[in-house]
């Protein structure tokens, strides 16, 4: 979890799903903006004000959000001087998450080891795995420096549930996401040894 400061009333906060999963929420509720998710958000909040030194106790707050299909998540939070009198904490409004509308086009995870890739494999349902192919223009795993790293490149015209799903399920399977740098990438490229060529779920499952 990192913490920007904007300016002096604004602040970036950018998260992932594993940051979540810290504090036993899932994707599913943290997107329904359930009372979890307005628990979760003051606990940013709070961890804010000890990293940075951002102050919201009674400050009116605008909370505006980004979701990636990537598992990742914007946070602008926005303080307002209007109402401090008041000795609350006090969210103007609902959070609200708006998704993204396309994923990122590369997406690089990191494994523990290479048995979670492959309980990933056989927990995908039949009919997402028909159309993986469709979805992921690239999908290799990668061995460099002894860990396994799972590249992901999205197809220009995959299916955005598709794609949520498929990611959905790496962050069940303890994978953290990579800096999808060009750099990094061309770094598996360059030194990384191909351990699963592309395709790699459905190679794995038809061993």
């Amino acid at each position: 979890m990192q913490f920007e400061k904007i300016n002096e009333d604004k602040i970036r906060i950018i998260f992932n799903l594993n940051d979540l999963k810290e504090k036993n929420v899932d994707y599913h509720d943290f997107m329904a903006n359930s009372i979890a998710t307005q628990k979760v958000f003051l606990d940013m909040l709070n961890q804010a004000e000890k990293e940075i030194g951002f102050i919201t106790t009674n400050y009116q707050l605008i909370i505006e959000a980004l979701a990636s299909s990537d598992g990742s998540f914007i946070l602008t939070v926005t303080r307002s001087k209007e109402g401090r009198e008041k000795p609350v904490k006090k969210l103007k409004a609902k959070p609200k998450l708006m998704p993204l509308n396309e994923p990122l086009p590369t997406l690089i995870y990191k494994f523990n080891n290479f048995d979670d890739f492959y309980d990933l494999c056989y927990s995908i349902e039949d009919e997402h795995l028909s159309k993986l192919s469709k979805t992921f223009t690239k999908a290799i795993l990668y061995n460099y420096n002894n860990d396994i790293y799972l590249l992901l490149k999205t197809s220009p015209k995959a299916d955005i549930k598709e794609v949520k799903y498929i990611i959905s399920l790496v962050n069940e399977f303890n994978a953290n996401i990579v800096q999808t740098s060009e750099l990094f990438q061309y770094k598996l490229y360059e030194y990384g040894k191909v351990f699963v060529k592309n395709n790699c779920f459905l190679k794995v499952r038809n061993k």
